[in-house]
């Protein structure tokens, strides 16, 4: 990430919608006010929702080390990014923070001192993670389209007698008299055997 959009990031902290899941204690009340004092719309919820309210960015969460499944809100894909809240470092908490997905932690008792560092950090990892998954998204999406041209060519080359490369011409032919991108027409020709049965000529 370059210092522009570093710099972005960082003036964005300030417009961040932030749930914070602890009981209103003394720990709860200062994470809550420092996070106001950077200048993000801060709730304080205790217990733990069932739902987060769908326009929060950030979720601070008291990790409890609970064996139950937590909530649903802590399941990949999830918009919003969770920090946890450590109130002790013993296996079964360990255990928890490993499933839990977060991009930070802040420790008990609660200090103003490395909230918006972690904040900021925690942001930083969330969107690149993003950005990794809509490339892998992208590039599953590409080789799964040219698996079903190869597969197309190569049917239609057997079936007609025919070069892979005339076979390729007869698909992208056919996907722009239907006004289909080539890798539908491919998987069309894939998947519908009326297709295969169509004369060479009509092609």
């Amino acid at each position: 990430m370059d210092m522009a959009s570093e710099q972005a990031l960082f003036r964005s902290l300030r417009e961040l919608s932030i749930v914070v899941i602890h009981p209103e204690d003394e720990d709860g009340r200062t994470l809550r006010d420092h996070l106001k004092r950077i200048g993000c719309r801060t709730r304080l919820v205790w217990p733990s929702p069932r739902q987060l309210p769908e326009d929060t960015d950030v979720v601070f969460f008291l990790l409890t080390g609970a064996s139950e499944s937590g909530p649903a809100w802590l399941d990949p894909p999830t918009r919003a990014v969770p920090i946890a809240i450590l109130a002790y470092e013993n296996p079964v908490m360990l255990e928890a923070l490993s499933e839990a997905n977060a991009y930070g932690i802040v420790t008990k008792p609660v200090r103003p001192f490395g909230i918006l560092a972690n904040l900021f950090l925690a942001r930083s990892l969330f969107k690149y993670q993003e950005r990794l998954h809509s490339r892998i998204t992208k590039l599953d999406e590409t080789l799964k389209g040219r698996r079903a041209i190869e597969r197309a060519t190569k049917l239609l080359s057997d079936r007609y007698k025919v070069s892979e490369d005339e076979a390729y011409g007869m698909i992208r032919r056919e996907a722009m008299r239907k006004q289909l991108s080539v890798t539908s027409m491919a998987e069309a020709v894939v998947t519908t055997e009326s297709f295969y049965s169509a004369p060479k000529q009509d092609i």
